[in-house]
């Protein structure tokens, strides 16, 4: 079952001169769809970075640790894309998200991605185990 659905459309600005979504974009919309699925369940962001669960402050935050991303049709100017969020994979500091794009309007599939997050105690700046709360957030 998956984490998130989210729609974006094409503008302008996310193609190359050939009128080809820049593979840049998905990245870019993993995360919004990721932040948007979170947000939903109660988590989020200060505007210093700090994570929130429910309004209360943790101790740590999600750090990045890798995205990848396969293109597999291209998508272009103005087309809708549906992107589906799914937990890959959890483990104890360590949270792996996976990404479908698929063409709105014809469901085929566009590209396919991930998203590994880190649990960074902010005090120490080194890798921590994820609060028990926060993983019953993301796997439910």
């Amino acid at each position: 079952m998956p984490f998130h659905r989210h729609r974006v459309r094409v503008r302008f600005t996310e193609t190359e001169c050939t009128g080809v979504v820049n593979f840049i974009n998905y990245g870019r919309w993993m995360d919004e769809a990721l932040l948007d699925g979170l947000t939903e369940r109660g988590l989020s962001y200060d505007r210093f970075g700090n994570l929130y669960l429910n309004g209360k402050k943790l101790d740590g935050v999600f750090m990045l640790g890798e995205y990848r991303v396969r293109m597999e049709k291209p998508s272009k100017l103005l087309d809708y894309i549906d992107v589906e969020i799914t937990v890959d994979e959890m483990r104890e500091k360590v949270v792996v998200f996976g990404a479908l794009f698929k063409d709105a309007s014809t469901g085929e599939t566009l590209a396919k991605g991930s998203l590994t997050y880190v649990y960074v105690d902010v005090k120490l700046w080194k890798a921590a185990s994820i609060p028990k709360e926060l993983k019953e957030l993301i796997v439910g």
